[in-house]
């Protein structure tokens, strides 16, 4: 893993852009935004700039930097605002330099229904544009799927992954429960609701591949936890699982945000912005694949509790490791599938 960026000393590529752009760098400040990656405030004497710093490791092939990069790119020829304008990035060192976004996280019991219209106008200008060109060179999503079956083994993934962790993870009260949770409720779970996917999907439907044209670009982890509220309404951030992608995961993955969660309801809303696409198959697929999206994001709740995802809490400094931490992660879940009946 790379060493930590050095906070009073401008990286090369950064000076190269300031130079070019002929602005005088005044200094970084590190800021808490993510979890997965170090971010910085660039000041120069007249403006401001984001500097995100890529969390990278041998086990982890997701290409983050590429992949915001170029959705953001694809964004700015496509002419869609509300999020960030890509300025210059630095493959070698894993780093990206964004436009500065003045505003404030949006907060748990603040989503209003203009927050609602501005996520779904997002949503359905780049499923207005997922058909030109320049989307067919961009990436896959993360855990992107291609088939009503995928689905299916995307959940089944998230619950084989936690469960193996916790088999090799030292023994501890703490540990015990999540053990308890996930073979009690998470596999009891995942099971029922993929009979139920099963049952309401015919079965060439649940197994036929999506055609090209059935891939919308998706922002991906798309939801208000990664959304800047500003003066001119709420800006959407964060990027790096973005690509191509079934729509029905899009809109799942959006009422199923854990951090700000939005109501059940919003999913049509979300779905009928996706105007160019048949947005009545779309919400026929996802009713029947929601529930196994409720599970993977109760699993990806208790990503503390395996490796590779604390080794990115670690890199972006989020206190991860603490016995209280695992805990609160723990309750978190419980209450999450309790909500929304994970048993």
């Amino acid at each position: 893993m790379e060493e930590p960026l050095v906070t009073n000393t401008p990286p090369p590529f950064l000076c190269d852009y300031l130079q070019k752009s002929g602005e005088q760098f005044v200094g970084l400040e590190r800021i808490v935004l993510g979890k997965n990656n170090r971010s910085y405030h660039v000041r120069t004497l007249g403006h401001s700039y984001f500097l995100k710093a890529y969390f990278r490791h041998p086990h982890d092939v997701r290409d983050r930097l590429g992949a915001e990069y170029a959705f953001l790119e694809f964004c700015r020829d496509q002419g869609i605002g509300g999020v960030p304008l890509p300025l210059a990035f630095d493959r070698t060192n894993g780093m990206a330099l964004y436009s500065w976004i003045a505003g404030e996280p949006v907060k748990k019991g603040q989503v209003c229904g203009e927050d609602i219209i501005s996520a779904a106008a997002l949503l359905g200008a780049l499923a207005r544009c997922s058909a030109a060109p320049q989307a067919a060179g961009l990436p896959l999503a993360a855990d992107a799927c291609a088939s009503a079956w995928d689905h299916q083994l995307l959940a089944h993934r998230r619950v084989e992954a936690l469960s193996k962790a916790l088999l090799t993870a030292q023994n501890s009260p703490i540990v015990q429960q999540v053990r308890d949770f996930a073979a009690k409720r998470l596999v009891p779970a995942l099971n029922s609701a993929m009979n139920r996917a099963q049952s309401l999907l015919k079965q060439d439907a649940l197994h036929q591949p999506l055609c090209p044209g059935d891939f919308v670009v998706s922002p991906s982890d798309f939801g208000f936890h990664n959304a800047l509220r500003t003066r001119n309404g709420v800006v959407f951030v964060d990027f790096e699982y973005a690509g191509r992608d079934d729509p029905v995961k899009t809109v799942c993955d959006f009422v199923c945000q854990p951090e700000i969660p939005v109501a059940q309801d919003h999913l049509k809303t979300m779905a009928d912005s996706l105007e160019t696409f048949d947005t009545k198959k779309i919400l026929q697929r996802a009713d029947a694949l929601l529930p196994l999206h409720r599970i993977k994001w109760c699993c990806i709740i208790l990503n503390n509790f395996i490796k590779l995802h604390a080794l990115r809490r670690e890199f972006s400094n989020e206190e991860n490791s603490g016995i209280d931490t695992l805990e609160f992660q723990l309750h978190k879940a419980q209450s999450y599938a309790d909500t929304y009946c994970i048993f």
